[in-house]
């Protein structure tokens, strides 16, 4: 199972700004829960700026993505969001504060929320990308 996640961040004021933003909670979650598997992120922009991140984590990272959402956004106050239905995903868990906001639902079709995340670029964590260099190298 996998879950997906919107961060947004309200003091990032460039897509750029977003970005790194998005790569460092990426790393910090990935990293705390020694996940070996690829991760899927995209940044969107919502208007001049505003941006958002979705990301795709695997189940097994969730209470490191928990705490490091609180962390981020100094708050941890997490709550259900019963407003939204979709076949791509359900259970929404929500935290906001004046820092940002982080939705984590469950992902049961990862190939549908790819598709719906449209373009999206792959994170490779350290133990999978060290792997990987050594299976290539001959």
């Amino acid at each position: 199972m996998k879950l997906g996640v919107v961060f947004r961040k309200y003091d990032r004021k460039s897509y750029e700004e977003m970005r790194k933003q998005a790569f460092k909670f990426i790393a910090a979650v990935s990293k705390k829960s020694k996940s070996a598997e690829v991760i899927y992120y995209n940044l969107e922009q919502d208007s001049l700026f505003d941006f958002h991140s979705h990301i795709v984590f695997d189940i097994n990272c969730l209470s490191h993505l928990k705490k490091e959402s609180e962390r981020v956004l100094k708050a941890s106050n997490w709550f259900h969001d019963y407003t939204v239905s979709s076949p791509f995903y359900s259970n929404v868990e929500v935290l906001k504060s004046a820092y940002g906001e982080v939705r984590i639902h469950a992902c049961p079709e990862i190939s549908g929320f790819l598709v719906y995340m449209r373009e999206y670029d792959i994170y490779l964590p350290k133990v999978l990308y060290q792997k990987i260099k050594k299976e290539l190298t001959f």
